[in-house]
């Protein structure tokens, strides 16, 4: 099982690795992309605050970065319509206040109006802005002119109800409500929040259906982004329970929380849901989850390789991840607004520092040959690579930034695959590691695993050829067993000297030792290769007492043992189970307690507790006053070719497999058996067996509509290849009264339906030619009425693939060899009575078997 599971982790592993790897591509493409591509077709930029577009296809060309000079008013907040009348000063876009390093927030206060007049050419359709980074809006506008010069209209396209609770739109789209080729952008711009303020990133202009797409697809990576990292988080927890993982798979749920913590804080989702919280307290919450960042994912990779990390280094992380993180919670919110953001070089610093000994640590597990290393050094890697990236940017190296909050969450999916790899070769390894002697032992067993593999495919050779030889062995003693037992099954009957009929009873019982002990053994050897397959089927306990009564009365009267069954439950309660088993478990026990008591009495108690409305714990008890087992016998007479001891073998004959079938399939059914007994006194066999209760629907009462039919006569048509069990079958179906065809292979059978309507066919499966199956497909492709006849099979494998084989083949049930008179009684008393179907698309799956 767990190297099963590895094997599924190592394919996520091999997958992810593929995904993240195109992620980051995917990830700088578009950027890089649509710089390339605004370069190649000459984007134009704007000069003193005027941006010419009217040579600039949008539909071809895509969105459009409004770089350039833009005309700003600094420390002032003006009007739109005086922002277009004066004149400011031509700065370019992105404009950034404040210093990178500095000591006090302030330094980055202040406010300002940008104005950009735009030309775009006529006919382009309705376009739509991108607002990317800002601190922060308090207003956007759109100035629309008049041809004659005058003032024109104002069109108020963002204004936030507080501006101090909004930092950006996040690239939402913002829609322009006119179709003028000359028009004047203005944002109104005030930070009091952050050590650097003013435009962060270059606003964008596109048509409205790209820019809503863009902006489509920004929130739902988003949005997945964060449920990934939740969902890797839980499992991650699931799994450490499960597998008693400890740090590793706790430090990694951290990891992953941080993560999606991250994600939401520096999107508009943490805007969405806690739209009232002030601006600056949602700066001191994001630096607070940046600095979890970093002893979490230093932390995971020490514990994922315990014996490879830096000690001291860790400590001392964790000492300063303290420290930020008390800064952060208990001195930055008394400050002023924004003063957390001082720490974001210092931090980033130690970013790299951490980054650069995480992966001085997946070397050094690399070195030493540490399973996982090397993937986990790849995915540290390319996290390194999109944080550098995303630093320059920051800076102003690199035109374009890599997300690398968003590398990371495909990073820390990745690491999830290594440690829970390397937590499954943990506990592999931990276990092997007890003491010097199981590693020995290990070592000899890998030496060896080559020949225990062979060993392994012949002992399945070997368990396959049993199964085959069994299942020949079966139907070639059950063939002629069906000709002995069902021939002196006739002579008993018809043999005038009371002597030969007792001769041919003790024959017939002998014929019927052996097939008992033939079904013995093919259940043991089905419950060995874990074939038994249980069954749900509908039944009464009257049935089944019935059924146990007729059957056992007459033996007992044999050996002048008084037979008594006793219910104390409600015997007319519909319940399902697998009545076939219980009933096998029953008569093996009640041949027990005849064989073994040779006076007094059996009797079978049923009794059952209902756990709950649906479900009852069926209560039997076998009762004898035989010869008893001794105490230190009763747990060694379950076993498979157990009895008490060998003179109960000499004196009572017997293998001793019938109790092991019952101990083995009241377990499979989730019940129990026990024994209590003392020599001398009897014995009691107690089974607890768990069924389900359930209300069937009233079936109609076909006994009396039937009673008028008692003597009908059938013509029946059978396929048999052996010439006694021919005889046999005629004989029996002669003294019922009814009128017998006998063929020797399918074809016949087949040409024989064609000529002549059956009312039944009894068709037996393996004959030389045409088989029955094949046969009964063939009579189902017929014609009605003739694809309607009821067929059952004559088998003398009566296991569940047989089984199953019969009712896809079309057939209505089977008859099973050797053949009794009770069942051909019972199979044609269900064709008089109209029991089989004769529609043929439902004749295959007839569950109307025939015991």
């Amino acid at each position: 099982m767990t190297d099963r599971l590895i094997d599924v982790f190592q394919l996520f592993r091999r997958l992810g690795a593929a995904l993240l790897l195109a992620f980051v591509v995917l990830q700088a493409a578009p950027a890089a992309a649509g710089a390339v591509a605004n370069a190649a077709v000459g984007a134009p930029k704007a000069i003193g605050g005027e941006l010419d577009l009217r040579n600039w296809d949008f539909e071809a060309n895509g969105s459009l970065g409004l770089d350039g000079e833009w005309t700003v008013f600094r420390n002032q907040l003006l009007d739109p319509l005086e922002a277009v009348a004066n004149t400011g000063t031509a700065t370019a876009v992105p404009d950034i206040w404040g210093p990178v390093f500095t000591l006090t927030p302030a330094t980055g206060y202040g406010e300002a109006t940008y104005r950009l007049r735009i030309h775009v050419p006529p006919g382009q359709g309705q376009l739509a802005l991108r607002a990317f980074r800002m601190r922060s809006i308090v207003g956007i506008y759109a100035h629309v002119p008049d041809p004659d010069g005058s003032a024109g209209r104002v069109y108020l396209l963002v204004r936030p109800k507080d501006y101090q609770r909004q930092e950006d739109l996040h690239a939402g789209p913002i829609y322009l409500p006119f179709s003028a080729e000359t028009f004047d952008l203005v944002f109104l711009i005030k930070n009091t929040s952050h050590k650097q303020g003013g435009i962060i990133e270059t606003p964008e202009i596109g048509l409205r259906g790209v820019v809503e797409a863009a902006a489509g697809r920004e929130r739902n990576r988003v949005t997945a982004f964060v449920m990934l990292l939740a969902s890797v988080s839980l499992m991650s927890l699931v799994l450490g329970y499960v597998l008693r993982g400890g740090g590793t798979f706790s430090l990694f749920a951290l990891v992953c929380l941080v993560g999606a913590a991250r994600i939401v804080t520096t999107s508009q989702l943490f805007g969405d849901y806690f739209p009232e919280l002030p601006l600056t307290n949602k700066y001191d919450i994001e630096y607070l989850v940046l600095f979890l960042s970093v002893p979490a994912i230093y932390g995971f990779v020490a514990n994922l390789f315990p014996k490879d990390h830096f000690r001291i280094f860790h400590i001392g992380l964790n000492v300063v991840s303290a420290l930020l993180i008390g800064f952060a919670l208990l001195v930055a919110p008394r400050m002023l607004p924004g003063t957390v953001t001082l720490l974001r070089e210092p931090f980033q610093v130690i970013l790299a520092l951490t980054l650069i000994m995480t992966i001085a640590v997946c070397l050094r597990a690399y070195g030493n040959r540490r399973a996982g290393a090397k993937f986990a050094l790849g995915c540290l890697l390319v996290l390194a690579i999109s944080t550098f990236a995303e630093m320059s940017y920051y800076v102003g190296l690199l035109p374009y930034a890599i997300n690398a909050g968003h590398v990371g969450v495909t990073f820390v999916s990745m690491l999830f695959m290594v440690s829970a790899i390397l937590r499954f070769r943990q506990l592999q390894t931990e276990r092997i590691n007890l003491n010097v002697e199981l590693q020995e032992v290990n070592a000899s067993l890998e030496s060896r695993s080559q020949e225990l593999e062979i060993a392994n495919r012949k002992a399945n050779a070997a368990s396959k050829a049993k199964s085959d030889f069994l299942a020949v062995l079966s139907h070639e003693i059950r063939t002629p067993l069906t000709g002995m037992i069902g021939m002196t099954g006739v002579l008993e009957k018809e043999v005038a000297s009371a002597e030969h009929a007792r001769l041919m009873a003790a024959v017939r019982r002998s014929g019927e030792g052996l097939l008992g002990l033939l079904n013995d053994m093919l259940d043991i050897s089905k419950i060995e290769a874990g074939a038994v397959e249980l069954e749900k089927t509908p039944f009464t306990l009257d049935r089944l007492i019935e059924q146990i009564n007729d059957l056992w009365q007459t033996p007992m009267r044999e050996k002048n043992l008084a037979f008594n069954i006793d219910c104390t439950y409600p015997s007319d309660k519909a319940l399902v189970g697998d009545v076939g088993r219980i009933r096998q478990i029953l008569h093996n026990l009640i041949g027990n307690a005849r064989k073994f008591t040779d006076s007094g009495s059996v009797m079978v108690k049923i009794g059952g507790q209902e756990t709950d409305d649906h479900h009852v714990q069926l209560e039997f008890s076998v009762i004898d006053t035989g010869i008893g087992v001794s105490p230190d016998k009763q747990e060694q007479i379950f076993g498979v070719f157990n009895q008490a001891d060998s003179d109960t073998s000499r004196h009572y004959g017997g293998t001793g497999l019938g109790l092991a079938i019952c101990k083995q399939f009241t377990e499979l059914m989730g019940g129990g058996i026990g024994l209590q007994s003392e020599p001398g006194k009897g014995s009691t066999f107690s089974l607890i067996i768990p069924c389900e209760i359930k209300e069937l629907p009233a079936e109609e009462d076909t006994v009396e509509e039937n009673t008028d039919k008692p003597g009908r006569s059938l013509h029946i048509l059978v396929a048999e290849d052996v010439a006694l069990n021919q005889e046999v079958i005629r004989r029996l179906l002669g003294s019922l009264g009814h009128d017998v065809t006998i063929v020797e292979d399918g074809q016949e059978a087949v040409n024989a339906c064609k000529e002549i309507t059956y009312d039944l066919v009894l068709m037996d499966l393996q004959m030389p030619g045409l088989d029955g199956f094949s046969a009964t497909r063939m009579i189902r492709a017929l014609s009605l009425p003739i694809s309607g006849v009821p067929i059952l099979a004559l088998t003398a494998n009566v296991g569940d693939d047989v089984r199953r084989e019969v009712e896809t083949a079309g057939m209505n049930g089977f008859i099973t060899k050797p053949i009794e008179l009770a069942e051909l009684r019972r199979a044609v008393s269900a064709v008089i009575s109209g029991e089989y179907s004769t529609d043929t698309s439902t004749a295959a799956k007839q569950d109307s078997q025939v015991v």
